[in-house]
């Protein structure tokens, strides 16, 4: 039985690796339209994972490779601002794709989601904002958007939620994961597969 989760397991992620490039195809193509109605399109991540459980902890080794997945799966997103807490794991997640993109990375405060979303709407443009399994449902809501199912505290990091904000403030979510796969994610799909 071992065997078989991790056959499925490997032929899962190649597939997520696949439907997450074909979705964001499909955003850019759409964000890229978007520019002429004044869309703004915001890209948002809960840190990757952290050494230990101490306040300010730093990404773990998995965190760090989390962390430059993102920056190569959002390189042709032509974002324009990154925005991070000030908390290590945030900023060490925040960090390759601004590189990548030559930015500055804006801190904000995590209990303020009303202020990084005012924020957020009056620059317009491309965003990605990272942040923590609670904060980033805050920063969801506020920008019209649906976070869907609590996060997982103690192991889901891979989710990538895209808000889109047309120039009317009506806003659209579209929730990708990226990265290694949250096993339940994972099982979820094997489920749904099996059922049908």
């Amino acid at each position: 039985m071992g065997v078989l989760i991790r056959r499925r397991d490997q032929l899962l992620f190649p597939l997520s690796v696949l439907l997450v490039a074909a979705a964001l195809a499909a955003t850019a193509i759409h964000a890229s339209d978007a520019s002429a109605d004044n869309e703004t399109v915001v890209f948002i991540v809960r840190h990757g994972e952290k050494v230990d459980s101490s306040d300010d902890a730093a990404l773990s080794e998995l965190g760090q490779t989390r962390a430059q997945e993102l920056a190569r799966v959002l390189a042709d997103a032509e974002i324009d601002y990154v925005h991070s807490t000030g908390y290590a794991r945030t900023k060490g997640t925040a960090a390759p794709l601004a590189k990548v993109r030559g930015l500055k990375t804006q801190a904000y405060d995590r209990a303020d989601a009303k202020l990084l979303v005012s924020k957020i709407r009056k620059l317009g443009g491309r965003h990605l904002v990272v942040g923590h399994s609670s904060s980033i449902r805050s920063v969801i809501r506020e920008l019209g958007g649906e976070p869907g199912k609590p996060i997982n505290v103690e192991g889901e990091y891979d989710r990538l939620y895209v808000i889109t904000i047309a120039h009317d403030g009506h806003a659209t979510t579209t929730l990708l994961r990226y990265g290694e796969p949250y096993r339940a994610a994972v099982a979820e799909v094997v489920g749904h597969q099996a059922a049908h």
